[in-house]
């Protein structure tokens, strides 16, 4: 069988595969996905990535050590 044929194909699946296949997905998830906004997603991550010039060091710590 030719892949680039446009002959028709007849594919048969268990109904038992399809309800396996449904119960697996979560409805929650099917919700959230379509409620992702990922450009605000996105804007969160850069937020958590920004760096600091310096290091906040406790002022006992220094005294301890000193």
């Amino acid at each position: 069988m030719s892949l680039l044929s446009n002959a028709p194909i007849e594919l048969t699946k268990r109904l038992e595969e399809i309800r396996l296949l449904e119960s697996r997905r979560s409805q929650r998830l099917a919700v959230q996905e379509k409620d992702t906004d990922f450009a605000r997603l996105a804007d969160m991550a850069g937020d958590r990535r920004r760096q600091s010039n310096s290091i906040d060091v406790p002022f006992s710590l220094t005294q301890q050590n000193g």
